[in-house]
Order: C-alpha cells, then sequence, then structure tokens
C-alpha cells in the first residue's frame, strides 16, 4: 500500500494542472462568450464581500487571498471591501503581537468585553498593518463569534444588498472567504488558488459576463444548484432579491444561497473538475 501516497500526488498533481487551464476549462456557453473578455469593465462599482474566520492559518491563506486581489487591479476598481467575521471561541489577546499603531483606524484596549467586535478588530487591525493600502475601503459588515460559518456575513451581504437596492444604488459583488484554514490539504488549497485564479485574476471577464452578457451570477463549479466552494459574482439587484439563511449553524446553506432562485448563471469551470469529489474518488478506488 506505499504505492498510495505518490499515486495521489500525482493524480493531484494532475488535477492541479487541470483546475488552472484557462480558458479550456470554461464552460461552453462561457466559451461562447469569451468575445467579452478583453473589454475594459464598465458599469456599476464594485464591492467585495470577504467573510473570514480567523482559525489555524487563516492570516497566511488571506495574505495570498489580498495579494492577489492587489495584483489583479481588483482593488483599484473596488469601492469597499465588505468584511464579514465569524469565529468559534473567544479570543485570548497578546498586545505585544498585534502592536497596534496610534494611527490604526482603532484602538485595542487589553481587555475588550465583547467578544464579536474583539473578533473583528483582530482581523481588521491585522489587515490594516499587513496591507496598508487597504486603507478606508474597509468596513464592516458583520460580526459574530459564533459558530455561524458564512451564514451570517451571507445575510448581512443580502441585507445591504436590499438596502442599496432601496436608495438606487447597482454595485457588481464578489464573494469569497478565506477557504482551507479549517481542513488545509493539498486539495483545498488547490481549490482556493483555482477559485482564486478564475474570480479574482481573472475580474474582468467575470465583471463583463455580468455587465454585458447580463447574468445574475458568474463563478467557478456549478454543481446542480450551487457554487461547489462558494466563490462568485453577482450584482446587488439579485442579491436583494435573495432569501435569508435561517439555519446558521449548517455550514452547507450559505453555498445554498442561489438554489431556490432560478436565473442565469455562467460556469466559468466544468463540474467534472470539482475538487470536492477528488478524495472521494481517490479513496474509492484504492481501498
Amino acid at each position: 500500500m506505499l504505492w498510495i501516497i505518490p499515486a495521489y500526488m500525482a493524480f493531484t498533481a494532475s488535477i492541479a494542472n487541470k483546475l488552472v487551464e484557462y480558458p479550456k476549462s470554461l464552460d461552453k456557453q462561457v466559451l461562447n462568450e469569451m468575445q467579452v473578455k478583453d473589454l475594459m469593465p464598465e458599469g456599476p462599482k464594485v464591492l467585495i464581500c470577504f467573510h473570514i474566520c480567523p482559525i489555524k492559518i487563516w492570516k497566511q491563506v488571506v495574505t495570498e487571498q489580498v495579494k492577489t486581489i492587489i495584483e489583479s487591479g481588483l482593488l483599484q476598481e473596488t469601492a469597499s471591501i465588505l468584511l464579514g467575521v465569524s469565529g468559534q471561541q473567544s479570543l485570548q489577546y497578546e498586545q505585544e503581537k498585534i502592536n497596534v499603531k496610534q494611527t490604526s483606524f482603532r484602538t485595542l484596549h487589553n481587555t475588550i468585553k465583547d467578544d464579536d467586535e474583539a473578533l473583528y478588530i483582530q482581523v481588521e487591525t491585522f489587515l490594516i498593518q499587513t496591507f496598508p493600502e487597504l486603507g478606508l475601503k474597509l468596513k464592516k459588515l458583520y460580526s459574530t463569534n459564533e459558530k455561524s460559518f458564512e451564514n451570517t456575513t451571507i445575510n448581512a451581504l443580502i441585507e445591504h444588498s436590499i438596502g442599496a437596492t432601496q436608495i438606487g444604488e447597482t454595485y457588481n459583488v464578489l464573494y469569497l472567504h478565506n477557504k482551507g484554514c479549517f481542513h488545509h490539504n493539498n486539495v483545498t488549497e488547490l481549490w482556493r488558488k483555482s477559485m482564486m485564479f478564475h474570480v479574482v485574476t481573472n475580474w474582468k471577464l467575470c465583471v463583463n459576463l455580468l455587465n454585458y452578457q447580463k447574468h445574475d451570477t458568474v463563478g467557478p463549479y456549478w454543481v446542480n444548484d450551487h457554487y461547489s466552494g462558494n466563490f462568485w459574482w453577482s450584482h446587488t439587484n439579485f442579491l436583494s432579491k435573495m432569501p435569508l439563511i435561517s439555519k446558521l449553524n449548517n455550514r452547507f446553506q450559505a453555498e445554498k444561497l442561489f438554489s431556490s432562485n432560478k436565473h442565469s448563471f455562467a460556469n466559468l469551470i466544468e463540474k467534472e473538475l470539482t475538487p470536492y469529489f477528488t478524495p472521494k474518488f481517490i479513496f474509492k478506488n484504492i481501498s
């Protein structure tokens, strides 16, 4: 059975090559729309909704993701970064490790009674210190210390979209999260990087598919009724019509956001390449 590990590594390497293959991996529907990929996006401003759960290797993953956003040129076109934070336990702060400067947007005290606020301050402080260029673009969307996964952030985004629609404002919205921190392995690493490639590195294509091809959502790995991995683009007018998630303690509810609403979607990568099924396939066929 010693052959299992090298076989696994070889298999995941082959998957990795497929995941970043572009545009050959695009859905046929999107391939027919590739003529818009070189157009400079025009239209609604961009909001980035970034859900962060500060556990395990979150700083490493978030650093990688923000660097990709900056290098892609997307940050320059972004009006605001709406930050949603959720945790699973009370936080103990070591102020000397955080080293908050007087110029920071918030002041961290030795004792913070409100765990929800403390959780947000921890994440925001790290982002501002690591990436000063984020500046005033960071906006608090929601923060909770409860185990609600992405659900509370999604609900807050829906409510934010309703508010924008009511005052006649429209935004294109990128949703992403720090995937792969709790279950960190080769598959989740490749999966996250693949999704970042499709929705961030190639953000102009995504925005043009919303603006010119009039899709309601755009993203990779559409499987049956959802984007597996939950990285996607949409717009506030469409998001304002989504139902709020009621089962906050079910981590799969966030991915099912669009399942109850028939809409026009652009699938950026074929479902057969979805990495979610890779481990099951491997272990099913080596047991």
